[in-house]
């Protein structure tokens, strides 16, 4: 599994996710881009699903606890992969009971668009 980040222009946080995610992934990017978000509000976050295979069947998924602390600077997160895995990560993120707007699309352009980047 591979995640990489990086920043953009314009409050953007960009996360590519490939293979299986693993919870010790999740959290070492979690960690890194923290002090990011933390502090500064209007961040945007645009996650691409690259040959995305889901996530590991490990104990740690429920705590949620990195995400809880940087959420209120994000004002929305779009998630970029094929269709089929739209529901499992709208379910994955909460998507309805946080604070921030998710959507979810198949296109990158779209996404971008519907951020404002």
């Amino acid at each position: 599994m591979a995640m990489e980040w990086k920043t953009e222009a314009g409050n953007l946080m960009v996360y590519t996710v490939s293979g299986q995610l693993g919870i010790g992934e999740m959290e070492q990017a979690q960690q890194e881009t923290d002090s990011l978000l933390t502090g500064s509000a209007g961040w945007k976050i645009l996650v691409l699903l690259e040959n995305f295979e889901g996530w590991s069947k490990e104990e740690g998924w429920e705590k949620t606890d990195l995400i809880d602390e940087t959420e209120q600077n994000v004002d929305r997160a779009a998630f970029v992969g094929p269709m089929a895995w739209r529901d499992q990560v709208e379910m994955f993120t909460l998507k309805g009971l946080r604070p921030l707007e998710i959507e979810y699309f198949n296109e990158e352009a779209a996404a971008r668009a519907w951020l404002g980047v």
